[in-house]
Parts: structure tokens; sequence; C-alpha cells
């Protein structure tokens, strides 16, 4: 599976060289139409377990949750025509703080960065991100808090994941569907929690995952797995071929 991760010229935001950028009012999430997946942390589990399949993509000295939008490169099922996310399904973190993003320099404190191939950029109308007197304006103070619950929530999930690790529980998958016309899609390249790993698991193993809240999480995975059907039948409806593999 490809991973597409919406940033393609990220620069430190500039008080100077950015000092008259606005954000468009008209700005919608066509940006991430061809997503097909976004990160997705653990303290967004519980949402968005009701709408995709929470996988776990990368090598294994670099595993991370995914939120999976389509079953094909350059498709997210979530995107409607006019460019808004689809009613009543949740937006990840990492989609909502785009077109920003923290960049971790070593410095004491995170640099903001954005895109600048944002389409949404103007200098006419819009969002302002400098008050006249160069201070943050409320609107990127608001991204700013965004991106820092990003920041302080990836370094959970890390810690999450490390524990997935250590215990064993992180297996490779694929998942075949076929459905009863014949056509037939296999999911694989990603890893999830082994079921029968997690039964076998020690009392003490047990208690320390849900001191940890990790517990939670792993059920809220394994129930997200349910929606790689509902991805298939997308697949299906949207006139896809047969026997395909991503």
């Amino acid at each position: 599976m490809k991973t597409l991760f919406l940033y393609n010229s990220i620069k430190p935001l500039d008080r100077q060289a950015h000092r008259n950028l606005r954000v468009s009012n008209a700005t919608t999430f066509e940006f991430a139409r061809d997503a097909q997946m976004v990160p997705i942390n653990g303290a967004e589990f519980f949402s968005a377990a009701r709408s995709f399949p929470l996988l776990f993509i990368g090598r294994e000295d670099n595993i991370s949750p995914v939120a999976l939008m389509g079953l094909t490169e350059g498709h997210n099922r979530f995107l409607q025509a006019d460019g808004q996310w689809q009613e009543s399904t949740y937006v990840p973190a990492f989609v909502r703080r785009y077109p920003f993003m923290f960049a971790d320099t070593g410095a004491e404190e995170l640099t903001i960065c954005i895109d600048e191939d944002f389409a949404g950029w103007n200098e006419q109308e819009g969002r302002e991100l400098f008050t006249d007197n160069g201070e943050y304006s409320t609107f990127l103070q608001s991204m700013v808090g965004l991106m820092q619950n990003y920041f302080n929530d990836s370094k959970q999930t890390r810690a999450f994941v490390l524990q997935l690790q250590k215990l064993n529980l992180l297996v490779p998958r694929s998942v075949k569907m076929t459905h009863r016309n014949g056509k037939s899609f296999t999911l694989q390249d990603f890893y999830a929690v082994d079921e029968k790993r997690l039964r076998q698991l020690g009392d003490a193993d047990v208690l320390e995952l849900n001191r940890q809240g990790f517990l939670g999480l792993i059920y809220a995975h394994l129930m997200s797995l349910g929606n790689i059907n509902v991805l298939f039948e997308d697949y299906l409806n949207a006139g896809f071929g047969s026997d395909a593999k991503h």
C-alpha cells in the first residue's frame, strides 16, 4: 500500500516572509482527495474506529497506526465531490491540522511549519496568520493548540506501539475478500494485533496494558477491521477490476 501524507513543500513559518498569508474561507478538504490513508493517534482510536479500518504499517523498527480511507491508491472514499468530508464521519487530526505541522529540530521549542504548496493560501481574504502587530492571530493560536495536542498524542501512540511489539502482539496480515459476483481483493502489507496471542497473555501483562490505557485501544483497533468490508463494497461500486492486490 502506498502512503500519501499530504505535505509537499514543508517550510518553517516566518513572521516576515509569511506575514500577509491567509487561509481562504473557501478552503475544503480537497487536499486530501488522493489520501488513501493518513496517520492516526491512539487518542483518536475510539472515534476513528467507527468509520475506518485502523491498521499498523511500516518497517518493524518504525511501525505506526493509520486510518485507511480507500482500497486503491489515490482514492479517499470519505471525500465528497465538493471537497467536503463525508457527513457524520470522523476527520482525523492529521487532516484537521493541515497545512500546518510541528517540526522537532532539537531546540527547546517546536518549530511551526507550513506546506507552501497548499492551494488555500492567499493574501486577500480569509483567516490571517498574524495580527498587524506581528503576533499570532486567534486562528493560528488555535492551530498551534491542535498541533501541540497532536504532538503529545503521537508520543503516547509511539509508547503504545512499542508495548505491542514488546509483547509480540503485532503480526503481518493480509485479508482476501471475495464478493458473490466473483470479484475479489487482497489487502496486504500491514500489521494487526493477533487475538490468539492477546488471549494468551499473562494476567500481569493484561493489567499493565489496561493501566496504561492500551487495552481499550487494542479492542478499538480489532473492532475497526470490520470496516475493511465497507471499503470493499465501495471498491466494487466504483467499478474496479477483480483479483487485485494492494
